[in-house]
């Protein structure tokens, strides 16, 4: 078997798995769902596990919030107690001692509100409001990174896509010029191994047409797990018209510090990071109020029953008989008395009896808490110096991001306006080529030469303008406008 043979049926093997699998590609797709930019960032926002853990700090700092808010109000709370004692033990009816085994039972209401505590409790709740105020901000700061991180992956998504249909197109005309060679071949008009020219460069192009399939299939994957998609769902991406795509911001009529300046104003977690520091003033504050005595009022109600509680009925007289010697002899004496009738005191007659309450107040004065205080005072301060350099190093990396978004915005800028131009001279350099080499100038290497370079010059385009989509949509993040296509 020959060179030629050999090459040919490996062509032919190639090209019939090629075509395979752009078919089974092409009847997945019909099935698959369209989504645009802003349905994969809405979809990220609702289904990302990142976020979720975000709004569960917000409830929790709500419900910080609320308990602060009701420190200020009177506490209240009731108990009830069952006993059965043995042996001498007070009675708590008679409150006095006795040998009886008996069974009692106690109820109590308390209450207690705070009258002066330092102002901690106001300060608490204010401390609480901020920090809810920081969660939000954080929140919204997640969901902005989440956008552009989807934006990212999307227009990845779109290169890789864009690229898979460049490789397409350029396999599509290798074959038809495959065709024109075999019959200029037949004609006697070429050489046949001009035709082992064409049939390397269409494995080349094969090559890069599974290559391009491969890159689109990872960057869809990327494209899933950010939005936490079903990887196993197939999805269509909306391909935005080239002319549609709307830039907002031309890095060229922007400076640096018009973008730093909306970044500030435009960044959450800038403006976290200054309730925060709120938040840690407001803690020394709180701190502080250790140093202060406390003041409160407090007040009881309680009651109790026993078995062995009676009640007095009336009284009855009787004749007290003591028997006595007089005169030698033995007599008995009769004294008239008064005994008094008891009976078991019912459950509810006890407990209405023996009503008890009484109110008061509580002062504490701090005289020595083994440093407690000052130490708490001194970690507030500390935490509010770590919050302003958290703030400053913030700020920094802002300022850092916005210089090099802004300088490679304006760099794709240049480069995309450059790959437009490569694109349309290697065009008309290839077109020229074509031209001569079905008028037999040239040969199949420097047609194939040409073919390549307007490949290349396609592709560098294709980078160059998706690098400066994406580079332009970063300083739109950093403004505060919409990440749309």
């Amino acid at each position: 078997m020959t060179f030629f043979n050999i090459a040919m049926e490996k062509h032919i093997r190639m090209r019939n798995f090629v075509t395979a699998l752009l078919v089974i590609v092409s009847f997945a797709g019909n099935a698959q769902e369209v989504w645009d930019l802003e349905k994969c960032i809405t979809y990220a926002w609702t289904n990302s596990l990142r976020l979720i853990q975000s709004q569960q700090t917000e409830q929790f700092a709500a419900i910080d919030q609320k308990q602060a808010q009701h420190a200020k109000y009177p506490s209240l709370s009731g108990s009830a107690g069952l006993g059965l004692n043995f042996g001498r033990s007070l009675d708590p009816t008679t409150d006095a001692f006795t040998t009886s085994t008996f069974f009692s039972n106690t109820f109590s209401l308390n209450a207690g509100v705070p009258i002066f505590n330092g102002f901690q409790i106001k300060n608490s709740l204010k401390q609480a409001g901020f920090n809810l105020d920081a969660a939000k901000k954080d929140t919204e700061q997640l969901k902005r990174d989440i956008a552009l991180d989807v934006a990212s992956a999307y227009l990845t998504a779109l290169f890789a896509k864009e690229r898979l249909s460049t490789a397409q197109f350029a396999l599509d005309l290798s074959n038809d010029q495959l065709d024109q060679i075999d019959k200029l071949i037949e004609a006697g008009s070429r050489p046949r191994n001009e035709r082992l020219d064409l049939l390397a460069q269409i494995a080349t192009n094969e090559q890069a047409l599974i290559n391009g399939a491969n890159d689109y299939t990872i960057a869809i994957l990327n494209l899933k797990q950010l939005m936490n998609y079903n990887v196993e769902s197939d999805i269509e991406l909306v391909v935005p018209d080239e002319n549609a795509v709307t830039l907002f911001s031309d890095p060229d009529l922007l400076t640096f510090n018009e973008v730093y300046r909306q970044a500030v104003l435009n960044q959450p977690n800038i403006e976290a990071g200054k309730i925060r520091l709120l938040g840690a003033e407001t803690g020394i504050d709180i701190a502080k109020g250790g140093f202060y005595p406390t003041l409160g009022a407090f007040g009881g109600l309680q009651s109790n029953f026993s078995n062995q509680g009676r009640k007095l009925d009336g009284f009855e007289e009787v004749v007290n008989e003591t028997p006595v010697i007089f005169n030698g002899m033995e007599a008995i004496i009769g004294l008239p008395g008064v005994n008094p009738i008891l009976s078991d005191n019912p459950y509810f007659n006890q407990l209405n009896e023996n009503i008890a309450y009484g109110f008061g107040l509580n002062l504490n004065i701090p005289i020595y808490n083994r440093y407690q205080t000052k130490a708490a005072v001194q970690r507030a301060e500390l935490n509010l110096q770590a919050t302003k350099t958290q703030n400053e190093l913030l700020e920094q990396q802002l300022r850092r991001s916005v210089q090099q978004a802004l300088a490679d915005a304006q760099t794709a800028k240049k480069a995309f306006e450059a790959s437009q131009q490569s694109v349309e001279a290697q065009r008309a350099a290839f077109d020229n080529a074509e031209k001569r080499f079905e008028l037999g100038a040239i040969n199949t290497y420097d047609y194939i030469l040409a073919k390549n370079q307007l490949d290349n010059a396609s592709v560098n385009a294709i980078i160059a303008k998706y690098d400066y989509i994406f580079r332009t949509k970063i300083l739109d993040f950093y403004i505060g406008r919409p990440l749309t296509l």
